[in-house]
């Protein structure tokens, strides 16, 4: 699976889980399930942000709009973050983690 695909996944299964995260008939119980169900899927997992920004505390809409003050960096050392808790509480979701820097080395081929 293409790492594009797998974002694609992941924003799409996010922005369905925002839909019913703000869903009237979501209460209680049923937000509980939802919780514990989006920890199995996404906590100790390597997510890609759609824009990579600086900053240590960003806050997105839920269009996936960033709604914090940020600067964008690079992908290489902001597009990547490793999932280490999840939290859905009053409405929104809240997640932490810590960034993951990629790089790139070259290889002599022949």
């Amino acid at each position: 699976m293409s790492g594009r695909s797998t974002v694609k996944q992941f924003v799409l299964g996010l922005l369905c889980c925002l839909a019913v995260i703000f869903s009237p008939d979501v209460r209680g119980q049923d937000q509980k399930n939802l919780e514990n169900d989006l920890r199995n899927v996404y906590e100790h997992k390597l997510l890609s942000l759609r824009n990579p920004y600086f900053g240590s505390k960003l806050k997105f809409d839920s269009a996936g709009k960033l709604i914090s003050r940020a600067v964008a960096g690079p992908w290489s050392t902001c597009g990547m973050l490793q999932v280490e808790k999840l939290a859905l509480d009053a409405g929104h979701l809240e997640i932490d983690g810590k960034r993951v820097s990629l790089a790139l080395r070259s290889v002599e081929i022949g």
